[in-house]
């Protein structure tokens, strides 16, 4: 299904999600989608999906629990303190760079990491019920990563 038949915009309740991913994939799609659900009494959560030529390039989310920090600790990659120090070593650039250059992952292992994060970004999409999303063509700005994630398994997992 071509991402032409697509409303870019509308009710999560409404979108065929899996359907959707597989359009911006055969589309090449270069943009993000975004949606916004309920995540508490008063507030609500943000995920965005960055695509490059189809493929994931990027995710983030405004929830807690799907940060960078929140994975790490949640797999046993890090602890608290080992993050507190990257924290004050990213002053000078960012978290990132300094997780590495403290020798606490690998920029491969990162990586990998930061994949794992993003496909866990994005299954949480599939049990979305409520909220509103967002299709917008768009470059990624400069200093995104570029992950390079094929959505294909992920339409299977998330089924």
């Amino acid at each position: 299904m071509p991402l032409s038949l697509f409303h870019l915009h509308g009710d999560l309740q409404d979108l065929r999600f899996p359907r959707l991913l597989a359009a911006l994939r055969e589309d090449r799609f270069t943009g993000v989608f975004q949606a916004t659900t309920p995540a508490g009494a008063e507030a609500e959560a943000t995920r965005e999906v960055h695509f490059l030529d189809g493929r994931i390039a990027w995710a983030i989310s405004t929830e807690k629990e799907e940060s960078l920090r929140a994975y790490m600790e949640r797999n046993g990659t890090l602890t608290a303190s080992q993050w507190a120090e990257a924290e004050q070593q990213a002053r000078d650039g960012t978290g990132r760079d300094a997780l590495v250059s403290l020798g606490l992952v690998s920029a491969r292992e990162l990586t990998q990491i930061e994949k794992g994060r993003a496909e866990e970004i994005l299954l949480a999409l599939f049990s979305a019920r409520e909220g509103e999303y967002r299709v917008r063509e768009r470059q990624l700005s400069p200093g995104t990563p570029d992950l390079k994630i094929d959505p294909r398994p992920l339409i299977l997992k998330g089924v």
